[in-house]
């Protein structure tokens, strides 16, 4: 083995260490087995209470579906803290148009996607600045979705969504400790490495 096969693998091994403990993250595509009603939908360690899966419309493949009026709530499924950093949906028409008795428009037709935290943030993808019947994937400020214990989807306005690929992980701790070294494996692994670079490095003076 060269010196620099060698250093690889010490490399790997401190990495290995050093992110073992490394917060677990997680697409949620929707494409498990569709809950019945009343029950619980849970996919990448996370839990959707009230939630409608369908086929149609979606990104890929399935994809939970909101009529106007509908919402769902995301936990994870052990209680922890996530955070959630990207979104995709279709905002399905705009609709209906509500009108006066003289058959003019009073209220143009709308449609929106709200997202409400456990911390009191609200944030709202609407027609207004999303086309409706197209797909969007958003990115999510951190500023907003970090630490969060639940998030409720929701929709007004009018229109229906479709959410899919929904990307969180667990929220890393507040005191942004480094993670304790699970023993025995990792640190014989890092050990060994080490010692076989200075061997190595012995030999070549």
């Amino acid at each position: 083995m060269g010196f620099s096969a060698i250093k690889t693998a010490a490399g790997a091994a401190l990495a290995f260490v050093l992110f073992a403990g490394a917060a677990s993250a997680a697409t949620v595509g929707f494409d498990g087995d569709k809950p019945k009603k009343g029950e619980t939908y849970i996919e990448g360690g996370f839990l959707f209470d009230d939630i409608r899966i369908v086929n149609g419309n979606c990104l890929s493949g399935s994809c939970a579906a909101l009529n106007d009026n509908e919402s769902f709530t995301m936990t994870r499924a052990d209680g922890a803290l996530f955070d959630l950093s990207e979104i995709g949906f279709s905002l399905l028409g705009e609709g209906k148009v509500v009108r006066a008795r003289d058959k003019t428009p009073s209220q143009a037709g709308g449609n929106a996607l709200t997202l409400t935290t456990d911390q009191a943030v609200s944030v709202s993808f609407s027609t207004s600045a999303f086309k409706h019947n197209e797909d969007h994937v958003v990115s999510l400020d951190p500023k907003l979705f970090t630490g969060l214990r639940s998030i409720t989807f929701s929709t007004g306005a009018g229109g229906n969504v479709r959410l899919d690929n929904v990307f969180a992980a667990s929220a890393a701790p507040s005191n942004a400790q480094a993670p304790a070294v699970p023993l025995p494996a990792t640190a014989w692994l890092l050990l060994g490495g080490l010692g076989a670079l200075g061997v190595l490095r012995r030999r070549r003076t």
